[in-house]
């Protein structure tokens, strides 16, 4: 394993956003890759707004571990990344990029306190956008959704989608009901081309209210409102791998008068 000797007057890195990936050879056991960032640059890199790896790296080197300046040996990285390696050559670059691509960013404290406050931001927003009050019809503000999960012990993941938490947050709020909270509805369009693979009752089931129309050829359309929680039955039950039928979405959050 090759270390990287810093004498006792070296600068110290600053401004450094360190990203890891984690590797299983196809023999032996899991190593760790680390490559030294400048910190606004990354995300420049991910948008597709820089591209010049001089520009993003503080070192252009691969670590296994950066803070001890322990670098990663030529034979680690062709036993972990063997797709990049022709002959005897080792393909650095086109290493360092897919350690860019699918590594994580070892973000400070300061960074991470400003990402979740963005994505708790954002899974507000959703929630608040997603629900309303049953009793009188309106949308709860993101301040009051933060009370009530707040009390729910509703903790933020940076790991996972905030798609994902938004609806793991809607379910909970549904679930307690610390807070009158009811989904908002969809407004779809079921556009029936062939009726011959649609089971019609059970479709008809799934509107809460709805507009049948009965156009040329013989397709039908079916416009009206659904629970969230059936937009997927709906799209098996009319698409069905046919083409010629199709599933609308008008409108994500309807309340309904």
């Amino acid at each position: 394993m090759a270390v990287i000797n810093q004498p006792n007057t070296q600068i110290k890195l600053t401004n450094v956003s360190i990203v890891k990936l984690k590797v299983t050879p196809v023999k032996g056991k899991k190593q760790q890759f680390e490559i030294a960032c400048y910190r606004n640059k990354i995300q420049d890199y991910k948008n597709g707004i820089e591209n010049d790896l001089d520009e993003i790296l503080q070192i252009n080197e691969i670590f296994h571990n950066v803070n001890k300046g322990v670098a990663a040996s030529n034979s680690t990285l062709k036993e972990c990344f063997p797709q990049f390696i022709q002959g005897n050559n080792i393909n650095k670059e086109k290493i360092i990029r897919e350690i860019l691509a699918k590594g994580e960013i070892n973000l400070t404290n300061l960074e991470r306190e400003h990402k979740l406050k963005n994505v708790n931001n954002e899974i507000l927003q959703l929630v608040s956008n997603k629900t309303i009050n049953p009793k009188n019809k309106k949308r709860y503000p993101p301040s009051i959704i933060y009370k009530a999960l707040t009390i729910l012990n509703f903790k933020v993941n940076l790991s996972q989608p905030v798609k994902i938490q938004s609806l793991n947050a809607i379910k909970l709020l549904i679930e307690k009901q610390i807070i009158p909270i009811k989904r908002c509805k969809m407004l779809i369009k079921a556009v029936i081309a062939n009726r011959e693979i649609v089971d019609l009752d059970r479709l008809s089931l799934l509107f809460i209210n709805k507009k049948i129309v009965q156009g040329v050829n013989d397709v039908i359309e079916v416009t009206g409102l659904i629970d969230p929680t059936a937009y997927r039955e709906v799209l098996k039950l009319v698409t069905n791998e046919e083409e010629k039928n199709i599933v609308q979405v008008l409108d994500m959050s309807v309340i309904e008068p």
